[in-house]
């Protein structure tokens, strides 16, 4: 059993019922109890989940780590910033911690994905941008009506790519 304060645990039982959900992962996690905490209720609350998913999504940021190049610290610190986003757009945490994957595994560093995904989601979310309606007229779905379909961020790439020489070379 990992050994933390009484004044953190006792916080932690109150955020979360079963506390071993947040507190072994850290140590996996290279980060504080607090900062997993902070980033697991963001992702409770704007998905709208319930507490017993505070493992699963732990899962999730312990598998990003390992498959990109970051940490669970790095990426509580940056990704509560994109993941109401992300939610509001109906891009779940699985696809969102791919992406985060994907983007840190090729060097780009945590805190610029999410600056980049943030960008992404909120350009292609927008039915009045050209890209989107690029998108529409290749898939014949908006980026919303694509993601609720439930095709992932990556089954988007081959379309994104050509929404893209679409815009630069009309």
């Amino acid at each position: 059993k990992v050994e933390v304060s009484e004044e953190v645990e006792t916080v932690v039982a109150e955020v979360v019922e079963d506390e071993e959900a947040i507190i072994e992962p850290t140590v996996a996690g290279f980060t504080e109890t607090a900062t997993a905490v902070d980033v697991v209720t963001t992702a409770l609350n704007a998905y709208d989940l319930e507490m017993d998913e505070s493992t699963h999504i732990m899962d999730a940021l312990i598998t990003t780590q390992n498959l990109g190049k970051t940490t669970v610290s790095e990426l509580a610190s940056s990704m509560g910033r994109v993941i109401p986003v992300a939610s509001a757009y109906g891009i779940n945490i699985d696809n969102l911690a791919s992406a985060y994957a994907t983007l840190t595994s090729n060097g780009i560093q945590t805190r610029i994905a999410t600056t980049d995904l943030t960008a992404l989601f909120n350009e292609f979310g927008d039915e009045s941008k050209k890209v989107n309606q690029v998108l529409k007229d290749m898939t014949g779905q908006t980026f919303a009506q694509f993601i609720a379909s439930g095709k992932s961020l990556f089954e988007m790439t081959p379309n994104l790519y050509k929404a893209l020489i679409a815009l630069l070379l009309p």
